[in-house]
């Protein structure tokens, strides 16, 4: 999965949301520490979804070439 994608820059968002209200609304927090839990919040969204999209999407297939041959000779 693309680091940067918006799925994971999404889902970084809503871990790190309370910092960023924090910050950006009610101002109790300074921006840099809002930023820098966004930015920890993406590598583990990455991860996250990185792991996720490994387990549920398939591998490539392998082919058994031998049986294909098998297959396809003509039987007497």
């Amino acid at each position: 999965m693309i680091p940067l994608s918006g799925g994971v820059l999404l889902a970084a968002a809503v871990i790190a949301s309370p910092a960023l209200w924090l910050s950006l609304v009610e101002q109790t927090m300074p921006i840099d520490v809002a930023l820098t839990r966004y930015f920890i919040a993406l590598g583990v969204a990455w991860l996250a979804l990185s792991v996720l999209a490994d387990l549920v999407t398939p591998g490539p297939v392998r082919i058994d070439e031998e049986a294909v041959e098998q297959e396809n000779e003509p039987t007497a």
